[in-house]
């Protein structure tokens, strides 16, 4: 019992002492364990749904990381190597000791997002000093990449958000529920027919779900729990410019 005391005491004395000595040093406070990192993971998916970052910073918050410190992580696809490259194109806006990527595009500076597992995962770097480490988080927003060929939409408060999407032909539209109850995205309106055919996407609190548009056109959908849901899905014909 005595012996379970002391390494409890001992354990939280090399916590505070790690802290205070990373804290001396000008950097955030990190403790470099698993539950750090999932603590970590909660608290963002939790600040972007309350969408406390800017959606598009001006280039005067933004900052560099030194692509010698960035370290990747391959089991979420991208090794060293590979993020220290990819790096050189991206800015980032810090919160604490995590950095949020963003990238020039459309002359906007816009969040870096990529699709994993069939979700959209934001990423970012977190400092653990002496390196950044790569993580991805979920992402909860409103989110159209490069060239239109994936849009990601949501579903709160009982409405699609935005209610009109625009992709290009042969592109995914993937709608994340974001609400308590169940939703889903259902197509076409009650009495109508569409070169598209039918679909009806369940999704559960938290679930998302994708569709590929193949033909050009704009095809209505609403939620069949609750019908006075109504959004509209706009393909646009034509090659895909980067």
């Amino acid at each position: 019992m005595h012996s379970q005391r002391r390494r409890l005491v001992s354990g939280l004395a090399f916590t505070l002492a790690l802290s205070l000595s990373m804290t001396a040093c000008g950097q955030p406070a990190t403790v470099p364990t698993a539950q750090a990192d999932q603590g970590m993971s909660q608290a963002m998916s939790q600040a972007m749904s309350q969408a406390q970052l800017p959606e598009s910073p001006e280039d005067r918050d933004l900052l560099r990381l030194p692509s010698a410190l960035l370290q990747g992580d391959v089991s979420e696809g991208f090794g060293t190597q590979q993020v220290r490259a990819l790096s050189r194109q991206y800015q980032y806006v810090r919160q604490g000791n995590r950095y949020f990527a963003y990238r020039r595009v459309g002359g906007r500076n816009e969040p870096v997002v990529i699709m994993r597992r069939g979700r959209p995962f934001r990423v970012i770097f977190v400092y653990i000093a002496p390196y950044y480490h790569y993580r991805l988080v979920p992402f909860y927003g409103q989110y159209t990449f490069p060239g239109r060929m994936q849009v990601i939409a949501t579903i709160q408060n009982y409405s699609y958000r935005p209610s009109v999407v625009r992709v290009r032909q042969d592109g995914r539209v993937t709608w994340i529920n974001q609400d308590a109850v169940a939703h889903t995205a259902t197509g076409p309106l009650p009495g109508m027919v569409t070169t598209e055919g039918a679909w009806d996407l369940v999704m559960q609190p938290g679930q998302s779900a994708s569709r590929r548009f193949m033909i050009p056109g704009r095809f209505d959908y609403y939620c069949r729990f609750h019908p006075s849901m109504r959004g509209a899905v706009v393909v646009e014909a034509g090659n895909v410019t980067p």
